[in-house]
Order: C-alpha cells, then structure tokens, then sequence
C-alpha cells in the first residue's frame, strides 16, 4: 500500500546516506593531463566510474535485506493467532461436547446448552442462544441433550460455561435465574449469562 511504499522509500535513503562515501576534493581542478583524459574516456571501461558500480552494488544489497525483512514480518503475521469466528449453536454428542470445551484456544469461552427437546422453556431458550451467538461470534455455543449429558430433565435447560478447558459457571435451570419483573427474551437471558459468565477475565459481553 502507500505506507508501505513510502516506508521503502525512506529506508532506501537512510541506508544510502549512511553507506554513501563523500566525494574527494582536488586542489587544482585547471589542467588535466592526457593520461587523466584517456582515464575518463567511455573507451576505458574498467575505470569509467567507479561510483557507478558502488551504487549498484548499494542497491542489490538493500533490495536482498529488504526482501529479508518482509519475509520476517510476513512469516510473523502468518503465524499470530487471530480468534475464531462461530456465529451458531452447534448441536453436539458427547464426544463433541468434549471436542468443543478442549480443541479451542485458551482464551476462547465456550457456552454449552443441555436441552431437552420436549421441553418448550427448552425450546425457548435455545432460540434466544441463536441469536446471541450472532451478537458474540468469537464465543462458541454449543447444545447437548441432557440425556448424553446424563442429566435429569427436571434442570434442564441448564448452560454451563468453559475457559481453557475449565468449567467456570454452572447454571441449573437457567430460566429461574431471570430477575424478577422481567419476561424470558433474548435480552433477559443474555443479562444472566452477563452475571455468571465474568469468571475469568473477558466476559460475555466482551466477546
């Protein structure tokens, strides 16, 4: 891009300029002799300029060590990490649910749902977990059935929350846990994650 470009361009200059040998100063610059004159002339190759070639050589130089770094810092690029982006619930087994809380970077939360399918709070809930895993895409939601979870249907719809593999909130039927006065919604629900998932350091809401 243009940064880059002027970027090239001052570091070329700067590095001409320290390389860059000042010029000799001649006391007598009025009589040139012939030997002098044959040594200019275009016929001698050899002695033409030699600046010339000191230039040419400046510029192979700094074209290789400048070809050097960008590498470097597109290999350093390439290599850092960037958060991963979901945007849904995944409805998992057993086996995914351990994939989903353990095959994640450690800084990644993972929200799991335990649902039960003839329930219609159940229902309800997973609903409103679509819609914030579209507003939190880099936190994975995932939902198991309470009956792979080995859970009682009586505590379901239940979320638990991980970090780094580690359970950090644990939220037994998460619909009595909405504040008095308020209707169960998407923007109800998404106030009791807010409450409970702020264990370790970057909470729900700063997904």
């Amino acid at each position: 891009g243009v940064k880059g470009v002027i970027a090239d361009a001052t570091s070329f200059e700067s590095a001409r300029r320290r390389t860059q040998r000042p010029k000799e100063h001649y006391a007598f610059a009025g009589y040139v002799t012939p030997a002098d004159l044959d040594s200019r002339s275009p016929l001698n190759q050899s002695n033409s300029d030699p600046e010339s070639g000191d230039e040419e050589n400046f510029v192979r130089t700094w074209r290789k060590n400048r070809l050097a770094e960008l590498q470097t810092v597109a290999t350093t690029r390439r290599r850092s990490p960037s958060k991963r982006k979901y945007g849904r619930v995944e409805t998992v087994d057993a086996a995914g649910y351990l994939d989903a809380v353990e095959r994640v970077s450690s800084e990644t939360i993972v929200v799991v749902t335990i649902f039960n399918d003839e329930s219609d709070e159940s229902r309800f809930v997973e609903d409103c977990l679509n819609t914030l895993s579209r507003r939190y895409i880099t936190t994975r939601f995932v939902k198991l059935h309470h009956i792979e979870a080995e859970m009682e249907a009586s505590v379901v719809p239940a979320v638990l929350a991980y970090k780094g593999g580690e359970l950090f909130a644990n939220i037994i039927r998460i619909v009595d846990e909405i504040p008095p006065g308020r209707n169960l919604s998407t923007d109800s629900l998404e106030l009791v994650l807010r409450r409970y998932v702020t264990a370790p350091s970057d909470a729900i809401g700063d997904c």
